[in-house]
C-alpha cells in the first residue's frame, strides 16, 4: 500500500500575503471595533471565533499538489509567469 505525496505550496512573497489579506484584517478589525464601541463583549467573542475558522478555512482549503505538478508550479513561478 503506498501513499501518494502531496505538496501545499504557500505563497510568502509580501506584497502578495498582504494584498490577499489586507481585507480579512480589515473587517476583523471593524468587528471588533464596533463590539469595543458598543461595549458588546459577545460581539468581540464572535469576531475573534469567525476569524479564527477562516484562517482554518483557508488553509484547508489550499490547493494540494503532486510532486511533479509542484515542480511545474515552481518552475512556473521562477520563470516569471
Amino acid at each position: 500500500m503506498s501513499k501518494e505525496i502531496v505538496v501545499k505550496i504557500i505563497d510568502a512573497r509580501p506584497w502578495s500575503y498582504w494584498i490577499k489579506n489586507a481585507s480579512g484584517y480589515v473587517c476583523l478589525a471593524a468587528m471588533i471595533g464596533l463590539g469595543v464601541f458598543l461595549d458588546s463583549p459577545a460581539m468581540q467573542w464572535i469576531a475573534a471565533i469567525i476569524f479564527f475558522m477562516a484562517c482554518v478555512g483557508k488553509v484547508m482549503g489550499m490547493k494540494k499538489y503532486t510532486l511533479p505538478e509542484a515542480r511545474k508550479y515552481l518552475e512556473e513561478l521562477e520563470a516569471g509567469k
